[in-house]
């Protein structure tokens, strides 16, 4: 593939093994294992090697995309991807590495926000990167683990959830909203069901890994969020289990 850079002219990427990626120094650092980059390549190898076959004939619906670190890996692996990004400018970049990727045929990249219900809601933007923006709950929690963060912008948009694009035929399911997960899945119970209840790789913060201890207020919460998004799993028939607690990942199987 050419593209066309200021000053130097025309140059050429290599399909395997190139990717556009969002203001994010470390992701650049993070290219150790080719081809892919991310600080969760283990399982993204992983997931690849166990669907290998599995995937053929279904989809990979990746939710909380970022610039499509699960999804380039396992588009080819799955005969389809479906990915959400909500963030716009990291949204641009997921479907410029689909296409970089020649997965654009067999994928579909949306730009929205999922939830329980359609509905409008806050999408708080901490900076161009996109792998902290969160949507927010309404008792702004999140915001005691961003303090820090200067200049947040606060951006109303609509969501929709899972159930509305029905889809069918999924053999996997990723999500990693930032502390969104349980509204995610409310809003995926009708698609879980048509489509026999699929696995799910599920991101959820432990206070410990994120250097709080449970007694804090930024800690309880935590656990909180945690507890809230493993209850309504299990409700609906799954077990979960740690699946790389370095980036605080789980798998969920259903049981009935």
């Amino acid at each position: 593939m050419l593209y066309f850079s200021y000053g130097r002219g025309f140059m050429k990427l290599d399909d395997e093994g190139s990717y556009l990626m969002p203001d994010f120094v470390e992701l650049a650092c993070n290219l150790t294992e080719a081809p892919n980059f991310s600080t969760e390549v283990r399982v993204i190898n992983q997931l690849r090697d166990e669907f290998m076959e599995k995937g053929k004939g279904k989809t990979f619906v990746d939710i909380g995309a970022h610039c499509g670190t699960f999804s380039i890996v396992l588009g080819r692996v799955f005969d389809r991807v479906v990915a959400f990004e909500p963030e716009i400018h990291t949204y641009n970049i997921l479907c410029g590495n689909m296409a970089l990727h020649n997965l654009s045929h067999r994928s579909r990249c949306y730009n929205v926000a999922l939830a329980d219900k359609d509905e409008e809601l806050t999408y708080v933007k901490l900076d161009n990167i996109g792998g902290n923006n969160y949507c927010y709950t309404g008792t702004d929690e999140l915001a005691k683990r961003y303090y820090f963060v200067e200049d947040q912008e606060r951006i109303r948009m609509k969501a929709r959830t899972l159930d509305s694009y029905n889809l069918n035929d999924i053999g996997l399911i990723k999500i990693d909203v930032e502390g969104f997960e349980t509204k995610v899945l409310q809003g995926s119970v009708e698609t879980l069901k048509r489509n026999g209840y699929p696995p799910i790789v599920v991101e959820s913060w432990r206070a410990d890994s994120c250097g709080e201890d449970e007694t804090t207020e930024v800690g309880q919460f935590y656990k909180k969020t945690q507890e809230e998004l493993f209850t309504f799993l299990h409700s609906i028939g799954y077990e979960i289990a740690p699946y790389d607690l370095d980036n605080d990942l789980f798998r969920c199987e259903y049981q009935g």
